[in-house]
């Protein structure tokens, strides 16, 4: 596959994105869950996917993401899903609460991890719902999704 941002220019819209993790560490932690909801530019949903992913180690913190070890068996690698994760981000804005600190490094981890630098995108565009919930809604701290309800 070549260069993730190779078909920017060619769509518009947004990709809502969330992610479990084996932990806090992009460089040395994984992925075990990824959804993303495509979104047109009036924010109508043109499709979604989600799905486990085996991170190839311990699932990690269960008692947070509630992803078990026997859950993974069967689950599809990160390597196996990038084309078409790549394919779904690529071009559009990466929305997500916290996307900014948390999903999208660990999405460009991850994309290194399967091909070096040139798989992981650059220049992403992105909305974080934490940053605007934040300041929108005078939150302090981490304003948890939950708060916000």
């Amino acid at each position: 596959m070549s260069n993730v941002d190779s078909h920017a220019d060619l769509r518009s819209g947004f990709a809502v994105v969330d992610v479990e993790t084996t932990g806090f560490d992009p460089e040395e932690q994984r992925i075990v869950e990824i959804g993303v909801v495509i979104l047109d530019d009036e924010g109508r949903e043109l499709s979604a996917f989600s799905t486990l992913v085996d991170p190839g180690c311990d699932p990690g913190p269960t008692h947070i993401h509630g992803i078990s070890a026997p859950m993974l068996n069967g689950a599809p690698s990160f390597a196996l899903i990038h084309p078409y994760v790549a394919d779904q981000l690529t071009g559009r804005v990466m929305v997500g609460h916290n996307v900014n600190g948390f999903d999208q490094a660990f999405l460009e981890a991850e994309c290194r991890r399967v091909g070096g630098d040139e798989m992981a995108p650059r220049n992403v565009a992105t909305v974080d719902t934490l940053l605007i919930a934040q300041e929108q809604l005078g939150l302090e701290g981490r304003a948890k999704t939950g708060r916000l309800l």
